[in-house]
């Protein structure tokens, strides 16, 4: 398309001064801009579809070109028309403006405690780090760094820096009027760490088939409808859990449930107690020849 946004992943350092990269970190770091761009686009506005294209590979660097695209009809006049492809260039430096703050902000706060406040009649939003140093960002920005909405596709950017071999990597955009520019240098790739995802526990009653068991360390996995999990037995009565094991088909399972992250995803479960129940219930699929162990 005529009406692109052109945008530089620049990495430097020994191991790319001879123009190469291995195809894994490419592969890596192209995954991840595309991940934070289009979650970044599709928080700005859901009417802009923003496509992404990759260009020549210059050396010491991989290019990519970005295009924006807006659902622009044949019978759309031609004046609309081209003020549509003026928003969606706009729009494409917003989101790369937005991207590049987020980066910005997590070099700022140095993975710490950080507040933010707001100044002035024009509402300026400034994060405050632990050492007191202010950053003026976009109140959209704020948001999505409290939010964590692209951490780890910047995680997937910044992969392939290492002190002595690539030190430094650079998201360039360039318009005509301006260049727009945000580095991370090696000693910064320790500020994108994923956080720990929070653990919620929460007891429970759950139908499931106990599937393996070590006896030595009461810990197998259990099948439930969706999904098989670990646990661990934390009950008074191992023997008896042990010949509770041997039942063949579904149990009522009392336990506490480790839940992951904010859509609690089920990780673990602290089993009490166990009570065997007659039939299948209709609960499980065929198991494909899986025998307990």
């Amino acid at each position: 398309m005529a009406e692109s946004l052109r945008i530089t992943l620049k990495y430097r350092g020994k191991g790319v001064d001879d123009g190469t990269m291995p195809i894994d970190e490419v592969a890596e770091a192209l995954t991840g801009f595309s991940g934070a761009y289009g979650k970044v686009a599709t928080r700005v506005d859901h009417s802009v579809t923003h496509q992404l294209r990759v260009g020549a590979i210059d050396d010491k660097s991989f290019d990519i070109l970005i295009y924006a695209a807006a659902a622009i009809t044949a019978a759309t006049p031609y004046a609309q028309q081209v003020q549509a492809a003026e928003k969606v260039v706009s729009a494409a430096k917003y989101v790369f403006t937005l991207v590049t703050g987020i980066v910005r902000a997590k070099k700022h706060t140095k993975r710490r405690p950080y507040d933010f406040s707001i100044k002035g009649d024009n509402n300026t939003v400034f994060i405050l780090n632990a050492e007191g140093a202010e950053l003026e960002v976009p109140r959209e920005v704020v948001e999505l760094l409290r939010d964590r909405t692209i951490d780890s596709d910047l995680k997937k950017i910044i992969s392939p820096l290492e002190t002595h071999r690539v030190d430094e990597v650079e998201l360039m955009a360039d318009t005509e009027k301006e260049h727009l520019s945000e580095s991370v240098t090696s000693a910064e790739r320790e500020y994108f760490e994923l956080e720990p995802a929070e653990i919620t526990t929460k007891e429970m009653e759950v139908i499931g088939e106990l599937v393996s068991l070590n006896k030595e360390r009461n810990r197998g996995t259990v099948r439930l409808k969706n999904q098989t999990v670990p646990y661990r037995y934390v009950g008074d009565d191992r023997e008896q859990f042990h010949s509770d094991f041997s039942h063949e088909g579904p149990v009522r399972i009392r336990a506490v449930a480790e839940l992951s992250g904010d859509d609690f995803s089920l990780v673990r479960l602290d089993i009490k107690s166990v009570q065997p129940i007659q039939g299948t219930l209709g609960l499980f699929e065929p198991s494909s020849g899986e025998k307990k162990s």
